[in-house]
This record gives structure tokens, sequence and C-alpha cells, in this order.
């Protein structure tokens, strides 16, 4: 059996047409889900011009379609890319700074649907504040680290997560909304 249709069985019992069923995305090379994960589903409508969520982190990886528009997706270590209808994308989460989902389209909506495996007692997503860096290897920026705690005994008012290093100072980043302004048209496709 291929890929392309080793999610269909038929049916011998129906006499209606089978059901059309499409790979639209894979995610080699991903991080499990954490121990207990609850795996959530949500559906992003960002209006014309948004620039999406601020720099944040997921406690686990998500998964992600784009229903409508184009998104501008970034993760950290990664360069920025356009992620248009009908593509997807994933994020392994943790660590890793998921910096822009922008809407790329000024004049339209654009949509999306994730698949998030937030861990146990953990946000859906972690806002990156400037009160709570550390600097990240793999792109030169510097990180919040919304690592989970180990172990008991926190200090009451800890929450759960720890700052394990001073804070430092983050270059700051223009909005999604200055990079698409800042971007040349595509130029158009060979005829």
């Amino acid at each position: 059996m291929s890929v392309e249709n080793s999610h269909y069985l038929p049916n011998p019992e129906s006499s209606a047409p089978p059901p059309k069923i499409e790979v639209v995305g894979t995610a080699a090379g991903a991080p499990a889900a954490p121990e207990g994960a609850t795996p959530t589903t949500i559906l992003v409508t960002l209006p014309p011009g948004s620039d999406g969520a601020p720099p944040h982190r997921h406690s686990g990886p998500a998964f992600g379609y784009v229903l409508k528009g184009e998104i501008v997706f970034e993760l950290e270590g990664e360069p920025e890319r356009v992620v248009k209808a009908g593509e997807s994308f994933w994020e392994p989460g943790y660590d890793v700074i998921h910096y822009q989902d922008g809407n790329n389209l000024d004049d339209a909506e654009s949509q999306f649907v994730v698949t998030m495996f937030c861990a146990p007692g953990q946000p859906m997503l972690v806002p990156v504040s400037d009160g709570n860096w550390i600097s990240a290897s793999t792109s030169g920026r510097h990180a919040p680290d919304v690592r989970p705690k180990e172990g008991a005994g926190s200090p009451p008012g800890a929450g759960p997560f720890e700052q394990l290093t001073p804070p430092v100072s983050r270059p700051s980043r223009p909005p999604a909304s200055a990079a698409r302004s800042a971007r040349a048209p595509a130029a158009a496709p060979h005829a």
C-alpha cells in the first residue's frame, strides 16, 4: 500500500462511493508528545494584515494546516516562510520559539487549524516575555526559558516555569506587518 491510500480500508458493506482521502502533511522527525498530553485542536482566523500571536512557545509539538489565505511562519533557528492554503506546517514545541504566525495578506482573511499536544497542567502557549530570557544556541537570538520545572517544592507563586538564568536583552523584532511591506512582490511565473 502506498502512503497516499494507506488510510483507506474498503468497506464491502457499502455500495456508496468510497471516501477520498489525501495526506495533506507529514512531520518526519517530529518529537514525541509529552507523557499524558492533551491533544487540543484550534481554528485560528486572522483578519487582513493581522500580526497573529506574539512570540511564544508550546509545551509540546503542534501540527497545522492552512485552510485559506497565507500565513507568515517563523520558528527559532529557521528562516521566515509563507505557508499557503492547502499546505501544512509543524513545530517541535518545548524550547523552540514560534516567532510569527501572522496573516501574509493585507486584503483578505487567512485561516488555519492546528493540533497541539499540551503537557499536562501546562498552558497551550506561553508568550515570550522580555523578563524571562535565556540565550538560545540555535539562532543567536535570546529565548525565554519555559521548560517545565522538575521536582516538587516550588516556592509559592513560582508557577509551572522557572527562570534558569538572569534576564538578558532581546533584539527588537518588527511586527509581521512591517516585514510584509518590506518584501518585494513575487515575480510572475514564466508562461
